[in-house]
């Protein structure tokens, strides 16, 4: 290859290495780094060599700048997160079966949820007027009956197994038991429940902030720069539980301006943070 592009924090040391030998440049695409990472660290001496080998840093934000910074790479400028301009790219496409099921009433979508995020969704669901749809980040049985047993209760039905209108006309919770939909339809939510934040991390915000949804998360999420920023401009919510739960939905139901205020903020982080695949570009193949 003429050029290697690694994302975020792929670090591949042996690739690094032979791409340093044989001459090759290679750059890191919105990097991010942490204070507690072995490359900061009295014992990483070695990482921070393989590091020091890279042609450039493209870093998400000046933190992590100023940490290369600090074991003298000075080959890194902030240039912000590529996602962005991904999501923005997005356009709105049509799905049937969602449509029918929201029937122009409120929807809130649970994206790449796991078993901990279904278990406190289930204890609220009873109480809220509006309706559900689950996206699981794994569909395997087992899984999938974990999901029918919390929620059949409340008119629950599966996506794969719909036919006809009869099917999801008193359906409540509609699950969608199928890979690669999530972010074509979270333009028919007014509210996104993201998942894996009672887990290792949460899974992608940015592709329902795009569309101005206020977004709520587990506790897991400080590892994302964009899940901080979308909390502090109160465009995203972390909870704890299923008391937390209710009352930031009770806020965004009630309290338009508040609303109103959260999903102009997202969408407007969302526009803010693009060009950063432009300025990469620019930056390796005209400058």
């Amino acid at each position: 290859p003429e050029y290697i592009f690694f994302i975020k924090y792929e670090f591949w040391f042996n690739y690094m290495q032979e791409a340093y030998k044989r001459n090759i440049p290679f750059y890191y695409v919105s990097a991010i780094f942490r204070k507690n990472q072995w490359f900061f660290t009295f014992c990483g001496v070695w990482f921070r060599k393989q590091l020091s080998k890279a042609t450039y840093f493209f870093t998400q934000n000046e933190t992590s700048k100023q940490l290369l910074n600090s074991i003298h790479i000075n080959q890194c400028g902030v240039y912000g997160d590529t996602r962005f301009d991904t999501v923005a790219a997005f356009t709105k496409q049509s799905d049937t079966i969602v449509e029918r099921f929201s029937a122009n009433q409120p929807v809130l979508i649970a994206g790449s949820t796991w078993y901990e995020d279904e278990k406190i969704i289930s204890s609220v669901v009873p109480q809220t007027e509006f309706k559900w749809i689950i996206v699981p980040h794994e569909i395997d049985e087992k899984h999938l009956k974990q999901i029918r047993d919390l929620f059949s209760a409340f008119g629950c039905m599966f996506y794969t197994e719909i036919t006809s209108d009869k099917d999801i006309a008193n359906c409540k919770v509609l699950v969608i038991d199928k890979i690669g939909i999530l972010r074509t339809i979270y333009h028919y939510a007014f509210i996104a429940y993201i998942g894996g934040g009672f887990g290792k991390g949460i899974h992608n915000t940015l592709e329902a902030a795009t569309y101005g949804l206020p977004v709520i998360f587990g506790p897991n999420y400080k590892r994302f720069q964009e899940a901080c920023d979308l909390i502090n401009l109160q465009s995203a919510f972390s909870i704890q539980n299923t008391n937390d739960l209710e009352n930031i939905l009770h806020k965004l139901i009630h309290d338009k301006l508040f609303y109103l205020k959260a999903s102009e903020n997202a969408q407007t982080y969302i526009n803010t943070q693009k060009g950063a695949s432009q300025k990469i570009y620019s930056f390796v193949f005209e400058d």
